[in-house]
């Protein structure tokens, strides 16, 4: 509703920033940013609402200089109150006419139709242009849940594109997949840092891209490693070793076999070569 507002409703011509603009009755210019700050919008979400508008065929946006669009509104006559004319007074007045004559009027008429409309309320049934709401959500969310991976300390605006589109990517119902995707890793042992290299998950891992969330959810991370047991007598483990139930010296997921009397392993980007029987750099 405020575009058709602030749209003419007669033919004018402006001068905006030295430039000389004629406009026809139901066009308005204007820059994304004069916008963003009349509706209190971050620029992605005006940009986003404008083009929504365009899909819609309810405006149409010509570019005039780098900075300031024209912006039609289609159709813009059937947003107007046409007031019916009067018949003319035939019959001679008689009678002094004592009420004062109103101001013409000079704002333009009033809208019959919201279609256009940008108030608050209306635009919270636009979930997609504004889920302001569901960031903090999602948050608050993963503070719950993922109680022992980083804190996420600020929402800015790249996080929120990618957390966007992830939830594009997570069915009829993205706030329950997500809850999901958060107690998997929650439980996994592998996202909390039990690897070789000590990574753990963080928030933006999560919406990083469309693979991470997947694996999670097929079970990728789920804790496949046994339970670790003592330790025997003498043998002295490094760097991501342990012993399993079965009584073998291994490391990571479990597939090496490394003899008990062999040497710790020093640092994570060791493996052992059963060939020479010695630790050596991963390459």
């Amino acid at each position: 509703m405020d575009l058709i507002f602030l749209a003419c409703y007669k033919p004018r011509t402006l001068f905006i920033r030295g430039n000389k603009i004629n406009l026809e009755i139901g066009q308005l210019a204007v820059s994304q940013k004069e916008l963003a700050s009349r509706w209190q919008w971050s620029n992605k979400k005006v940009i986003a609402y404008l083009d929504f508008l365009v899909d819609d065929e309810k405006i149409t946006i010509k570019k005039y200089t780098a900075v300031i669009n024209i912006i039609s509104i289609t159709n813009y006559k059937k947003y107007q109150i046409t007031t019916p004319q009067t018949t003319p007074q035939t019959t001679p007045q008689t009678t002094p006419q004592t009420t004062p004559q109103t101001t013409p009027q000079t704002t333009p008429p009033r809208i019959q139709d919201n279609t256009l409309n940008t108030s608050k309320e209306d635009n919270n049934n636009i979930k997609k242009y504004s889920p302001k709401g569901e960031y903090k959500e999602i948050a608050d969310m993963w503070h719950s849940i993922c109680t022992s991976l980083p804190k996420v300390r600020m929402i800015t605006d790249a996080r929120r594109a990618k957390i966007k589109t992830r939830l594009s990517e997570f069915g009829d119902d993205p706030m329950a997949t997500l809850r999901t995707i958060f107690e998997k890793i929650q439980a996994s042992d592998f996202c909390k840092g039990d690897n070789d290299r000590h990574w753990q998950a963080d928030f933006d891992w999560v919406f990083e891209n469309d693979t991470n969330w997947v694996k999670v959810v097929e079970g990728k991370y789920d804790n496949t490693k046994p339970p670790k047991v003592p330790i025997p007598p003498g043998v002295k483990l490094g760097v991501g070793e342990y012993i399993t139930p079965d009584g073998r010296r291994t490391y990571g997921i479990g597939r090496a076999n490394v003899p008990l009397d062999a040497p710790p392993r020093g640092y994570d980007d060791l493996i052992w070569d059963s060939g020479s029987q010695r630790w050596v750099p991963y390459v």
